[in-house]
């Protein structure tokens, strides 16, 4: 019998190995040298049609840099709710640059704001929200003052799916879901045992999130407020990681800082540029305008975009697939007219 089996288990090994081996053959050797060669085929193509598209675009007399600004600042504007979603954001924008500046908190456009503000002159056609960059000291003034202040909201959620702690600077008033992201960023030296040690404790910090998750039996819910008592174990943790990074030199005084780093609150995300930024990339701020409101921007903004989004005056490629952070079923637009009224 055990016999019989060992040679029934043996022949059925010999045929698993046989299949297995049959299918690795003509994908590694086969399939996957011709996906190569497509892959490799359409970014050609791709390519040769960008150097075509620009040529046919540019006017006499044109750079290739005039001609895709041009191209971007012609593209036609939002329409409908998210037109008006954005009316709302414009006027909050505008609101929190004046309460930033009238208490001497700095700030700067960041990500996909600053992106529109250089590119556009206002939104991205598509966009729906607004990214801020703030020092943690100058955050946290700001959230005591919004506290003392019924027109606003200073929301945070631990957002569980990515661990890091959400900011939003928001109105008060639910009827308008307009937000700014707020992402914060510490001083730090310029040495890599600093960008090491600071990417080790953020791991750590994941790491023990994760823990209380299964601790408490939080694994469903994905975004814990800062309101809902379920969230205090989380938020406890990340308190605790914030005043280790400074306890052990990781974070220091802006005077002796030569980098502004993106924080331990806010997401792992390799895939979206550079995140440690010298202190004279950032400084001393400059002015950009986005949809009539002065804002200030990092002093290399171009540098910076660059980091992040590569060439950032190419066409998008996310005009269809940009993420809706509202769901515009749910707003209601009469609301948002009458209180920011319509494009004319």
């Amino acid at each position: 019998m055990y016999e019989e089996n060992g040679r029934l288990f043996a022949r059925i090994e010999q045929a698993d190995y046989g299949i297995n081996g049959n299918i690795d053959y003509k994908f590694e050797d086969r399939l996957l040298p011709r996906l190569e060669d497509a892959f490799r085929e359409l970014a050609t193509h791709d390519a040769h049609m960008k150097l075509l598209l620009w040529e046919i675009a540019r006017r006499e007399g044109e750079t290739d840099r005039e001609a895709k600004m041009r191209i971007h600042r012609s593209l036609p504007r939002a329409t409908g709710v998210l037109r008006l979603l954005q009316r709302g954001g414009v006027a909050l924008l505008g609101e929190f640059v004046e309460l930033c500046e009238a208490h001497g908190l700095e700030y700067f456009l960041s990500y996909g704001t600053l992106l529109g503000a250089v590119r556009q002159g206002g939104f991205i056609p598509w966009d729906d929200d607004l990214d801020v960059g703030m020092p943690f000291d100058d955050s946290e003034r700001l959230a005591k003052i919004v506290e003392g202040d019924d027109r606003y909201e200073w929301s945070v959620v631990y957002d569980q799916n990515v661990y890091c702690k959400q900011i939003r600077f928001r109105y008060a008033d639910a009827a308008v879901p307009c937000f700014i992201d707020v992402f914060i960023y510490d001083y730090t030296e310029d040495a890599a045992c600093i960008a090491e040690a600071y990417a080790a404790l953020r791991r750590e910090l994941v790491d023990e999130v994760k823990r209380e998750e299964e601790e408490n039996g939080l694994e469903g819910k994905k975004y814990l407020s800062a309101s809902d008592g379920c969230s205090k174990k989380i938020a406890e943790v990340f308190d605790r990681y914030r005043r280790r990074a400074e306890v052990e030199g990781l974070i220091c005084p802006r005077e002796e800082a030569a980098v502004l780093r993106y924080g331990l609150e806010n997401m792992d995300d390799p895939a979206s540029g550079a995140r440690a930024f010298s202190l004279s990339d950032i400084f001393p701020m400059t002015r950009v305008r986005f949809e009539g409101v002065e804002c200030f921007a990092p002093r290399e903004y171009e540098k910076i975009l660059s980091s992040c989004y590569g060439d950032w005056l190419e066409l998008p490629k996310d005009l269809h697939t940009h993420f809706e952070h509202i769901d515009k079923s749910k707003v209601d637009a009469d609301i948002l007219a009458d209180r920011f009224g319509r494009d004319e």
